[in-house]
C-alpha cells in the first residue's frame, strides 16, 4: 500500500498459473467508498510503485533482454517511452524518486546483459539511462531530484559515495567508504554471458586467480545463487560465507553464473509461474526440466565452454551455493558427474520431509505429498532418493537443523558418500543463527571450512589454518571407503559431464 495526497493506492496479485504473476493497482479516494482500478502490469511480483511524468505507473514490459517502458494510467491509453536493454521493478535497483513539478522520474534499474544497477531518468517525452562501470546502489535524490548521492560499486570497486546529476547523467566521485579495501589491487574479474544447449543465455562472472598464467589449467568453483552474481563488492546475498576472493587468491577459477532469466522466454516464465502458483498445465517432469535440470544444463555448458579455452582443469571442479544455491548444488551432484566436491548452503527445498512446509510448491513439483504415483517424480529429483547416485563429497553448512538436509546428508553416508554436516548456532541455546549468518565468528569459520573442504577434495591438500584439523583424518577414511562406483573414476580425475542415470 502506498499513501497518495488524495487517498490510497494498493495493489491485488492474482496468479493465473500458466503466466507470470498480474499485478492489478487500486486508488481509493478520501471520502469515497469504491475503489477503482488504474492498471494492471505483468511479470514478475511487484516490489513498488513508480510513478512516472505523467501521473501513472511506470513497468517493464515484453520478454527477450529489451523490455518496453511504459506507463500506465486509469482513463488513458498506455503510453510507450521505447525498449531499452533494462528492467524497473528489481527489489535489489535503486528506489525511484519523482520531481515536485511531477515532469521527472529518476528511477533504479537493472541492465539485462552485464548484471548491473543503474538509474534512468524519465521525462515526458525521454529517457536517459545512467550508468558507470559498476553499480549504483541505495540512493537518494533531492525533491527537485537535480542532483543526488549514490552507493558506487562493482565486483572490484569497493564501495564509495558518488554525485548524480540526472539532467547531464555525470557521476562525480566524493568519498572513498574503505580506504583499507581500496588500496588492495584488485583481482581480475570479468563478465561474461554464456549460452546453453537449449539455446537460453545466461549471464555471470570470471574471478581469475591472482598471477594467472595462459596454458596453466586451474581447478575450478561454480559459486551461484539465483540471479544475485552481479557488479556489488563482495555482496553477502550472493556470496554468503563462500570466500570468493581467497579461492582466486589461493589459485582457483571463481566462475560466479546467474540462473537463465524466465524474462527471456515464455516457457521458462510459466514454468517459474508455476512454481509459485502450484498449478498450471506443466506436468511435474516439465516443471523440474525447466526450473532444476535446465540450470544444471548451464552449468555444464559454462565449465564445458571454458574448459574448451584451456584454462580451467575439468577434472577439480567443484560447486557451492546456499538457499536456491543449495538445491542447484544439492540436484547438480544427483544428476550430472561434472562436479567432483560441494558445498550446500542452509537448504532443504526438495527433500520429501519439507512436503508439509510447502505445498502449494511442491504440488506443482512432485504432484502431490510424496506417497503412491507421485513418488516416481520425487525419485527423478530429490537429492537424498538419488544419493546413490553420488560420488562428489558434499559439505552441508546450516543455520537451522532442517529435517530434509539431515535426510540427505544421511542418504549420502548411507551410500558411503562422503559428507560432513554442521549446524551453526544462535547467539543463545534457543535461538538459530540467521539464514544469512551474521554472528562473526560463525561467518569466518564456515569461511574457513569451506577453504579446507574444497582445498582436501579438489587438490589433495590440508589447510594448516584449519582450525579442525582433526577432520582431515575424518575426510580420508571417507575417501577410502568410496564405493566401486566411484572407485572406477576417482575423486579429481573424473574428466567427463555424464549425466547420473
Amino acid at each position: 500500500m502506498k499513501w497518495t495526497k488524495d487517498g490510497l493506492r494498493y495493489y491485488v496479485e492474482t496468479t493465473s498459473g500458466t503466466q507470470s504473476d498480474e499485478s492489478e493497482t487500486f486508488e481509493l479516494k478520501f471520502g469515497s467508498t469504491t475503489s477503482v482500478s488504474v492498471g494492471k502490469q505483468q511479470g514478475l511480483p511487484s516490489v513498488g510503485f513508480v510513478m512516472g511524468p505523467r501521473g501513472g505507473l511506470l513497468a517493464s514490459s515484453g520478454l527477450g533482454t529489451s523490455f518496453e517502458l511504459v506507463e500506465t494510467q486509469a482513463g488513458a491509453p498506455q503510453h510507450s517511452y521505447g525498449k531499452y536493454p533494462f528492467y524497473v521493478g528489481d527489489p535489489r535497483a535503486a528506489a525511484s524518486w519523482r520531481s515536485t513539478d511531477g515532469q521527472r522520474t529518476v528511477l533504479g534499474m537493472r541492465t539485462t546483459k552485464h548484471p548491473r544497477y543503474g538509474l534512468a531518468l524519465v521525462t515526458l517525452h525521454s529517457v536517459r539511462p545512467i550508468l558507470t562501470n559498476g553499480s549504483l546502489t541505495r540512493c537518494d535524490f533531492r525533491a527537485d531530484v537535480d542532483w543526488g548521492v549514490c552507493v558506487e560499486e562493482s565486483m572490484t570497486q569497493s564501495p564509495r559515495l558518488v554525485r548524480v546529476e540526472p539532467g547531464t547523467g555525470k557521476v562525480d566521485n566524493i568519498i572513498e567508504l574503505s580506504a583499507r579495501h581500496q588500496a588492495k589491487t584488485p583481482l581480475r574479474t570479468t563478465a561474461h554471458t554464456w549460452t546453453n544447449r537449449h539455446g537460453l543465455n545466461t549471464t555471470g562472472f570470471i574471478v581469475w586467480p591472482r598471477g594467472f598464467e595462459k596454458g596453466q589449467k586451474y581447478p575450478a568453483i561454480v559459486v551461484t545463487h539465483g540471479s544475485d552474481a552481479d557488479e556489488r563488492f563482495a555482496e553477502q546475498d550472493f556470496q554468503w560465507d563462500y570466500p570468493v576472493q581467497l579461492w582466486a587468491e589461493r589459485g582457483y577459477m571463481v566462475v560466479l553464473v546467474n540462473e537463465p532469466s524466465p524474462r527471456q522466454d515464455p516457457a521458462l516464465m510459466a514454468a517459474y509461474a508455476q512454481w509459485r502458483a502450484g498449478r498450471g498445465q506443466l506436468t511435474p517432469e516439465e516443471l523440474q526440466r525447466h526450473v532444476w535440470l535446465n540450470v544444471i544444463d548451464t552449468l555444464e555448458d559454462v565449465v564445458g565452454q571454458m574448459a574448451k579455452e584451456g584454462a580451467l582443469d575439468v577434472t577439480r571442479v567443484g560447486i557451492a551455493g546456499y538457499s536456491r544455491g543449495s538445491q542447484i548444488a544439492n540436484v547438480a551432484v544427483t544428476q550430472s558427474g561434472l562436479f567432483k566436491a560441494a558445498s550446500s548452503g542452509d537448504g532443504s527445498f526438495l527433500e520429501p520431509a519439507a512436503y508439509p512446509e510447502a505445498i502449494r510448491s511442491y504440488t506443482a513439483i512432485f504432484g502431490g505429498p510424496p506417497a503412491g504415483e507421485n513418488l516416481q517424480n520425487y525419485r527423478r529429483l530429490s537429492p537424498s532418493l538419488r544419493a546413490d547416485r553420488v560420488c562428489a563429497p558434499v559439505l552441508h553448512q546450516m543455520a537451522a537443523p532442517f529435517a530434509g538436509a539431515i535426510d540427505f546428508h544421511l542418504a549420502l553416508r548411507s551410500a558411503r558418500v562422503p559428507a560432513q554436516i554442521g549446524l551453526y548456532p544462535g547467539e543463545t541455546v534457543a535461538t538459530d543463527e540467521t539464514h544469512l549468518f551474521h554472528i562473526p565468528s560463525n561467518r569466518l569459520q564456515a569461511m574457513r571450512e569451506n577453504l579446507a573442504w574444497f582445498d582436501f577434495w579438489l587438490r589433495g591438500e590440508r589447510d594448516r589454518d584449519f582450525e579442525f584439523p582433526d577432520d582431515f583424518d575424518r575426510w580420508a577414511r571417507m575417501a577410502e571407503d568410496l564405493p566401486e562406483r566411484c572407485q572406477s573414476q576417482p575423486l579429481g580425475t573424473a574428466g567427463d559431464a555424464s549425466v547420473i542415470k
